[in-house]
């Protein structure tokens, strides 16, 4: 993680794979799947292309860090918005025939607020080209009953990102964007 003086990081507590699908957490889980005509490696290419989720409106800026390698262990910078930056690191990628999956923990935010986060992409190959599921873990640094009220304003970002992504990998083909 490249740490800036002018900036204070955040840590947060970690993400496991489990936690994805572990009912104890459904009230921090939110997410969308998307299909596409493309393929799924076309699909995964532009996840974690070089300039990975420049389609998403509410993101600024996503870097990887330089020498991290596409795999366990990768690290990128995400900026939000201005003074709004998280630290991701991979903890699971796996690509095979019939999935390509992968998923991060953030790791540390420029901002307070947040206890945990993570995400989680799987493509798979359809009939008629992919199919992302994009799920996410957000545990904001609330007590549980406060939680729920800081749902909906999640919603909302979840439900932009999806629209982007919607439109996006609608309009990806295999050999480019249309």
């Amino acid at each position: 993680m490249e740490v800036s003086f002018d900036v204070r990081w955040f840590r947060l507590q970690g993400v496991e794979e489990s936690f994805f699908d572990d009912r104890r957490w459904r009230e921090s889980r939110f997410g969308f799947s998307v299909s596409s005509p493309a393929s799924a490696e076309t699909v995964w290419r532009e996840l974690h292309g070089a300039h990975p989720l420049s389609w998403c409106s509410s993101l600024r800026e996503c870097r990887w860090e330089a020498g991290s390698p596409c795999g366990v262990g990768s690290r990128r910078t995400v900026t939000v918005a201005p003074g709004v930056s998280v630290c991701e690191r991979y903890f699971l990628w796996e690509e095979h025939s019939d999935r390509l999956e992968n998923a991060f923990a953030v790791e540390a935010c420029t901002v307070p607020g947040l206890r945990r986060f993570g995400e989680r992409y799987r493509v798979v190959p359809t009939a008629s080209g992919s199919r992302l599921d994009w799920d996410f873990l957000i545990e904001p640094r609330l007590p549980r009953p406060l939680q729920k009220l800081a749902r909906p304003v999640t919603q909302v970002t979840i439900d932009r990102l999806a629209r982007d992504t919607t439109t996006h990998l609608g309009q990806v083909r295999d050999g480019g964007v249309r």
